[in-house]
């Protein structure tokens, strides 16, 4: 007599369903997951930026601050201030470092135009001590963006005795 096979049961029929319920439920919890961190990294990436922007803009607050406190160092008279009091030479000099380091950190962070014209506005009265700086390194410890704005302001400026001479 051959052997009679065994109706499977109902559980033994559906479980190959149920394996692939399985398998499909597990890859959309993962996707679900990948989609979550993507989504995390981006708001950390953003609020990294948003964080980045504002303390660059705090450091701009700064040199107005300093601006309001030493309005004599926005439209310097250079050459008296030279070959004057070394103590107001020497906090003009920093003014200038100040104002510098400001825009420096707004170009790392943000690149818009009327940045560029604030600084383009601010910079002129400050290019005979920034050509007279004999220091090559003055220049060289700003970001790119900065160097190359003072660059090319500096080979601009040919009517600022200072900056001819670099020339």
């Amino acid at each position: 007599m051959a052997e009679e096979q065994s109706k499977p049961h109902g559980w033994q029929r559906h479980g190959n369903t149920a394996q692939w319920a399985s398998a499909l439920i597990g890859l959309g919890g993962v996707l679900f997951l990948l989609h979550r961190i993507n989504t995390i990294a981006w708001q950390v990436d953003t609020n990294g930026a948003f964080s980045r922007q504002a303390s660059a803009r705090l450091i701009y607050m700064g040199y107005m601050s300093a601006g309001l406190q030493y309005p004599q160092y926005l439209n310097p008279d250079y050459h008296k201030l030279k070959n004057g009091d070394k103590k107001d030479f020497e906090q003009y000099k920093w003014f200038v470092v100040n104002f510098l380091f400001a825009y420096d950190e707004i170009f790392s962070v943000m690149t818009d135009e009327e940045w560029i014209k604030a600084f383009n506005y601010d910079l002129p009265p400050h290019l005979p001590y920034i050509c007279d700086e004999k220091n090559p390194d003055f220049i060289d410890q700003w970001y790119e963006p900065t160097r190359r704005m003072l660059h090319a302001a500096m080979e601009q400026a040919k009517n600022v005795p200072e900056c001819a001479a670099r020339q």
